[in-house]
């Protein structure tokens, strides 16, 4: 644990009554150890989402664009997503760390 706390992953909360001996800490993990982003791709739309480690919800952001099945719409969503990602002001080491990306209801998939 003590590992885990230098590095920043785990927090103190506090501590708990004692029944005896020291009293015990109350850990948990650090909402911003790392991130999770997610793109929801749609017919007419994107949302895209941040998370912490906590599943509290950083930002989100929708924008209205009709899917298209070209080289150019994929370009564009990967700027769009790089803008997000730069407007949350999360720092690249934390959201390169432990990003993953979710796709649902994507017509790709279709």
């Amino acid at each position: 644990m003590k590992e885990l706390t230098e590095a920043g992953y785990v927090v103190e909360n506090g501590e708990l009554e004692s029944t005896g001996g020291r009293k015990a800490k109350t850990l948990s993990i650090a909402k911003d150890a790392g991130y999770a982003a997610g793109m929801d791709i749609t017919m007419d739309a994107i949302l895209f989402v941040l998370v912490n480690m906590r599943k509290e919800l950083v930002r989100k952001a929708r924008i209205r664009v009709p899917f298209a099945k070209d080289f150019s719409y994929y370009e564009a969503m990967a700027n769009w997503l790089r803008v997000f990602l730069e407007q949350t002001g999360v720092e690249d080491a934390k959201s390169m760390a432990i990003i993953s990306f979710l796709i649902m209801s994507s017509p790709l998939i279709a």
